[in-house]
């Protein structure tokens, strides 16, 4: 009996521990191989205006539409990879301060961008800045 109080003992500490210090976040150098993966994988486009038609079928009203599903790659514009990367390059050269103004700015000037996911990884990843002071 006393053998399993200690043990749940032992287990409830373990998990407030682990509530309370949660485990860091991914190394930074991690972070910047796998997003460099993922921009090498992406389509660099030049903006296009493009008019988009939507149709239906009459008659059609009492289907469900279904859920569109894009496949191929992810597009970006040559000017958001170009910001992108000028911000990945900061970081890479330890000049956390000025990456995460940039990473801050890129999601500023690009917030549905293909490459938000990765800026906001990439700004969770950069050591906080100094003095405590919030980004």
């Amino acid at each position: 009996m006393m053998k399993m109080r200690g043990l749940a003992w032992f287990l409830a500490v373990g998990l407030f521990l682990g509530w309370a210090f949660p485990a860091p976040a991914a190394d930074l150098a991690e972070v910047l191989a796998r997003i460099k993966k993922k921009v090498t994988e992406l389509k660099v486009q030049d903006p296009v205006h493009k008019t988009t038609a939507v149709g239906g079928v009459r008659g059609d009203e009492d289907r469900e539409t279904a859920d569109l599903y894009w496949a191929g790659k992810r597009e970006v514009t040559k000017a958001e990879l170009a910001a992108f990367e000028k911000a990945v390059s900061l970081a890479e050269k330890g000049q956390t301060a000025e990456a995460r103004k940039a990473l801050q700015a890129f999601l500023e000037a690009y917030p549905s961008s293909a490459l938000s996911g990765e800026a906001e990884e990439l700004l969770a990843a950069l050591p906080a800045p100094e003095g405590g002071a919030g980004s």
